[in-house]
């Protein structure tokens, strides 16, 4: 029973994200990001540069020329694609629901299983 209770409250804690690639030619890419219509401080989200590299940060700070993350920073002008993390609620209400209504049924049909005794 206890598990039980600690998977629902592990459930809850967890929150599911969905990912928006930005699929854009990358001069329209770049005057979006400089306009900051796709990426905003806070936002989590992972970038390919011109290099071909990946990176994936949080967006500390966004100027008309850079994106800054905790430790790195990058010119617009270097960056060829954007993926945006963001918290998808409903599918968060979704997962905590539909954990609740299995754990209570578990839990009932375990409560019916002890008083048949």
């Amino acid at each position: 029973m206890r598990n039980l209770v600690l998977l629902f409250l592990l459930c809850c804690c967890q929150a599911c994200m969905t990912v928006s690639p930005v699929e854009l030619s990358p001069d329209a890419l770049h005057q979006r990001i400089a306009a900051g219509e796709i990426i905003k401080p806070g936002d989590n989200i992972k970038i390919v540069t011109a290099d071909g590299r990946h990176h994936e940060f949080s967006v500390t700070a966004l100027s008309s020329t850079q994106v800054s993350g905790e430790e790195q920073t990058f010119e617009i002008s270097n960056i060829i694609a954007v993926e945006n993390r963001k918290v998808s609620w409903g599918k968060t209400a979704l997962l905590v629901c539909g954990t609740y209504l299995i754990t209570l049924t578990l839990v009932i049909i375990s409560l019916g299983g002890v008083l048949a005794l």
